[in-house]
């Protein structure tokens, strides 16, 4: 198949767009290396390492405006661009709106043929505060983020209902191990123990996370890229429940150093318990995360530490 996949030089992304290529598949790589969460250094290397990867074709490409250097008739879009991150979304709404929602109408408005299959990247946080119920679950989501991707499942959706447009959503649950993105919380932690720097702990640190390892993720996103599972919504989550205190606590046994830990309020917006329930994905692909959380940790820990 003829795949398209966006945000092919982040965390998920380049995962995504060489496990599909060495199944065989024909890949164009897009990316717009918007710099505005954290510095595009860790995407360079990525995008850098998908020259190596044979049936892969690479563009650089403003995915929010003139689509005009993409190749166009493709099987399958897999949608992985999107500005994240919940606590810059309220202070960076305008960013979020067009990365977010304007974005994936445009692919769908100028790159989506009648045979195209189109998967989208969601997230946990469109069910809210607490994220534990299966996809059919009420979504109320407390942050501009979660908002955000809410809109664009809809837009899908109308696209879905008035045009016959036929999509996958995947509802990806804090994806962890070695390649996360620097704003992110585990890799923010093991920087900061590691180098016996102070990390700020928001709240009582008993917020918990089933958290998916990135290999695990990029594996079953792949399997149902191939699949072009029709007009379906899948949450995609690992099954160990960890909280913020027993990550810190993991991440010391590994380094070795006891973290400097500042405690701080709450921050409004932010996810309380997130629980994925993955029966549905299960049943219909077998899914079984294959990492635990100790394993995938660990393997975080010794690729951050040798970068």
């Amino acid at each position: 198949m003829k795949i398209l996949v966006t945000g092919a030089a982040g965390f998920i992304g380049s995962g995504v767009a060489r496990e599909l290529a060495n199944r065989g598949h024909n890949i164009v790589a897009a990316d717009m290396f918007l710099d505005r969460l954290y510095s595009n250094e860790p995407k360079f290397v990525n995008w850098e390492q998908l020259s190596d990867v044979a049936h892969i074709e690479k563009v650089v490409v403003d995915l929010r405006g003139d689509l005009d250097a993409l190749p166009d008739d493709y099987d399958v879009i897999v949608n992985a661009a999107a500005m994240p991150g919940l606590m810059t979304s309220w202070s960076e709404f305008d960013t979020y709106m067009t990365c977010n929602i304007k974005l994936v109408e445009n692919l769908i408005s100028h790159r989506v043929s009648e045979k195209t299959h189109f998967l989208q990247f969601s997230t946990s946080s469109v069910y809210g505060t607490t994220a534990t119920g299966d996809e059919k679950s009420e979504c109320l989501p407390t942050s501009p983020y979660g908002v955000t991707k809410l809109a664009a499942e809809e837009l899908i959706g109308a696209y879905h209902r008035t045009h016959g447009l036929q999509h996958t959503i995947l509802r990806l649950f804090s994806v962890f191990g070695p390649g996360q993105r620097p704003d992110m919380a585990y890799h923010k932690l093991i920087k900061a123990i590691s180098a016996g720097e102070e990390f700020v702990v928001f709240g009582d640190g008993l917020q918990s996370r089933t958290n998916t390892f990135v290999d695990d993720c990029v594996g079953i996103i792949s399997t149902i890229a191939e699949s072009r599972a029709t007009n379906e919504v899948f949450n995609i989550s690992g099954s160990e429940s960890v909280t913020l205190n027993d990550a810190i606590a993991a991440i010391e046994r590994e380094v070795g150093k006891t973290a400097l830990l500042k405690h701080a309020p709450a921050r409004k917006g932010d996810q309380r318990t997130t629980s994925g329930a993955t029966e549905k994905v299960r049943a219909a692909f077998e899914f079984a995360p294959a990492t635990s959380f100790g394993e995938g940790i660990r393997k975080q820990i010794e690729w951050q530490l040798a970068t």
